[in-house]
């Protein structure tokens, strides 16, 4: 019996220990992966900059070379000539909004003062479609 209760133990104490050491060499081998993760983050990092300062750099002398180009015809041209310039530089940006379409089966009755379509529902409330494609109901007049 003795034997036994010994054996049990040892053979316990056995598999305890080889899980123990085994999840010691593992957690050393996730920390050499993540050092190496983040080394190799770095790099990559490190990499990305340095290209990103060397477009920048090739972008500020091709700009400084157009400015020096654009001072010397501003000089030669007339001072009319140099103000029509500064206003051909700022374009105006216009702002294309998109009509909402009606999905439903509801018929158009008409616009209203801003010029957007009048819609009737099946129950004969009005709305219009928002920008967004929403109903805005109107109030019964």
């Amino acid at each position: 019996m003795k034997k036994i209760i010994f054996s049990v133990l040892f053979v316990f104490g056995l598999v305890l220990f080889t899980n123990l050491s085994h999840a010691q060499v593992s957690a050393a081998a996730t920390s050499i992966a993540q050092d190496t993760a983040k080394a190799k983050k770095t790099a990559r990092k490190a990499k990305y900059t340095a290209k990103k300062a060397k477009a920048a750099a090739a972008a500020a002398t091709t700009s400084a070379n157009a400015q020096t180009a654009q001072a010397t015809t501003a000089i030669a041209a007339a001072p009319a000539t140099a103000s029509s310039t500064v206003k051909a530089a700022k374009v105006a940006k216009t702002k294309t909004v998109k009509a909402a379409v009606n999905k439903s089966a509801d018929q158009a009755i008409g616009t209203d003062a801003k010029g957007r379509t009048i819609y009737q529902g099946p129950k004969g409330g009005k709305y219009i479609l928002t920008s967004s494609g929403n109903k805005e109901y109107l109030k019964k007049s």
